[in-house]
């Protein structure tokens, strides 16, 4: 026996750290892709591959919101703790994930990773030190805020002023580079472009890699126009389903225009991961990865009058606490999943931030005991050696979905029953299989549904309860909590919700967008919108999204996010124009895509 142990230590010493690509979709619904086993008509042939034969999580949770989630991914603690469950972090806000935590990059450190971002950031970049280059990642080309333009990759300010600005740059510990010329590339393909040239320079590396590719799609785009109406970019419309022509041809068996543009945008984000696992299988880095695709919350299935994304069969969506909006999209594939895992399915019980704890496990990481002190998140490390010997409760049989103390709207999973507080009606569907107007099969939840009040002692707050069996019920039809046989449960997880609140809540920190957010308009520099279906939009001078105050300091930022000295704005453009107009003819020449041209 103690010969076997020292044999699979010398093992276990062998064998390189995994490789970690993590892929998050923004705003996926549980009915827009088939792996879920929902029904979904929409065409993924790489993901639903992908998935067959890996490990699908079917019962997986993340937040209702991106920030929160993003949050949870990157620290493994609940976003109650952080002070950032109430809702995303603004453009102009100066607020992040609080400097005192550690996020998985700069863990991974301690095994040697290189680790690189691309995408959408969304976690705080008000001050240089916020940002993922500086917190982990050795380099990182995307944006900082929340929701941006695919093609012109502006983000309108969000109620803090009518304007918006470029938010695409690439970045490192000691360069900030504003990719200003990119108004012809798509993000998707942008993104997914920079990462497969990102394998194929780390292929000869001996280092372990970690690539965390937070995709803007399929989030619908943020516009300052708005047809019939004046630009407005303080409440611009986010409902825009920008895809390019020939994904949303991929999906002509929709006949529904709304929804065939959305499974166009699934379609395209379907390409890009089939891009990156192809860079990967070609540098031999894939059979020592470990893939991880999820979403961030559920979709917004009410936008569009309910016609385009869909959370169908689950009841709500993004920003709400009934399944379709926590219960998320995930599953994890490649070499590194052990041969046992391939091709099942687990309902586990997992959340957002057992990510973490899961993959330093993985890369042989020790978590410092302070950190491991704070962390809401669990090695789920044995479900990937074996899901069919974890039980579903058996690592984690309690998760607090959320605790919004502004609005007192809770929710908490314990067993197979889950509690919502304050939670209001929300519909089931649409089911896009139906008639062409979905929006017709958008039905509301009965108001009388709320019948349990309760006063709890000692206060004199009166909250509204509601109680489901979601393992039994899971699309929330059949509200418990009036039912005499399940008093004792309602009381029981009623009081653990406070209990749990009571332990890892910290306060809201309210802060309000900072008018030194606005970034000064870069003279001569202007962009346009290139749309396949209707006229070029383009805006006034604009600016460039960036750190605007210095590190611990409430003042304006200098240093390398200014431009560079000696380089004016004039001459930047030109060098872009230029190699955006040498790298066209080289494409052409090689038949690469626009999106390759610019990363190379």
């Amino acid at each position: 026996r103690r010969r076997r142990r020292r044999v699979a230590a010398i093992a276990a010493m062998a064998t390189p750290p995994p490789h970690f690509i993590w892929i998050v979709a923004d705003d996926l619904g549980t009915f827009d892709v088939p792996f879920t086993n929902s029904g979904s008509e929409v065409r993924t042939p790489t993901l639903s591959r992908l998935a067959a034969n890996g490990l699908v999580l079917d019962s997986y949770y993340v937040q209702p919101l991106c920030t929160p989630s993003r949050a949870a991914f990157m620290t493994g603690r609940h976003p109650v703790s952080l002070g950032l469950q109430h809702g995303v972090i603004l453009d102009a806000v100066p607020d992040a994930v609080p400097i005192n935590e550690t996020l998985l990059p700069q863990l991974l450190r301690a095994a040697g990773y290189k680790s690189y971002f691309f995408g959408k950031w969304h976690l705080g970049f008000h001050q240089p030190r916020f940002t993922p280059e500086r917190r982990g990642f050795d380099a990182a080309l995307g944006y900082y805020t929340g929701n941006a333009e695919y093609w012109n990759h502006t983000s309108p300010c969000w109620s803090c002023g009518n304007f918006t600005a470029v938010d695409l740059h690439y970045s490192n510990a000691s360069h900030f580079i504003g990719l200003l010329g990119a108004s012809d590339y798509y993000s998707t393909e942008l993104f997914a472009a920079a990462a497969v040239a990102t394998i194929h320079r780390h292929a000869a590396s001996s280092s372990p890699l970690f690539l965390y590719i937070a995709f803007e799609a399929v989030h619908g785009a943020s516009s300052c126009y708005v047809a019939g109406k004046p630009p407005d970019c303080n409440k611009p419309d986010d409902d825009e389903l920008q895809v390019p022509i020939k994904y949303e041809q991929q999906q002509s068996h929709i006949v529904h225009k709304p929804r065939r543009q959305y499974a166009g945008m699934v379609g395209a984000l379907d390409e890009a991961v089939a891009n990156v696992t192809s860079a990967l299988e070609a540098t031999k880095l894939m059979s020592n990865s470990l893939l991880l695709f999820t979403t961030d919350n559920g979709a917004p299935f009410k936008h569009l009058g309910g016609a385009a994304m869909s959370n169908f069969p689950l009841r709500g969506g993004k920003a709400e606490l009934w399944e379709g909006g926590v219960k998320g999209a995930c599953f994890l594939h490649g070499g590194a999943l052990p041969s046992a895992a391939t091709g099942q399915r687990s309902d586990t019980l997992i959340h957002a931030s057992d990510w973490l704890p899961t993959f330093l496990h993985l890369a042989g990481v020790t978590v410092p005991s302070a950190i491991a002190a704070k962390l809401y998140g669990v090695d789920m490390s044995r479900v990937l050696q074996s899901p069919h010997a974890v039980g579903r409760y058996e690592l984690r049989n309690e998760l607090l979905l959320n605790s919004d103390p502004r609005t007192h709207r809770a929710a908490l999973r314990s067993g197979d029953l889950k509690l919502l507080r304050d939670e209001p009606p929300s519909a089931w569907g649409p089911d896009p299989r139906g008639e062409p107007n979905a929006k017709n099969l958008v039905a509301e939840g009965p108001a009388s549904e709320f019948s349990s009040w309760q006063v709890r002692p000692g206060s004199t707050v009166k909250h509204r309860y509601m109680l489901f069996d979601v393992v039994a019920d899971p699309r929330e039809v059949n509200d418990l909590s009036a039912h005499p046989r399940h008093a004792a449960d309602l009381a029981r997880l009623i009081a653990r919700l406070e209990e749990t609140e009571q332990r890892l809540s910290v306060a809201l920190r309210g802060l309000q967008p900072d008018p030194h957010a606005r970034p000064m308009p870069i003279p001569g520099h202007t962009v346009c919108t290139p749309s396949p279906i209707g006229p070029i939009l383009c805006d006034a001078p604009i600016g460039l999204w960036q750190p605007w105050h210095a590190d611990g300091v409430d003042g304006a930022i200098n240093g390398f996010y200014d431009l560079q000295p000696g380089v004016t704005t004039g001459s930047i453009c030109l060098l872009i124009a230029c190699a955006i107009y040498l790298v066209t003819k080289w494409r052409r020449r090689n038949g690469l895509s626009a999106a390759a041209e610019l990363t190379s």
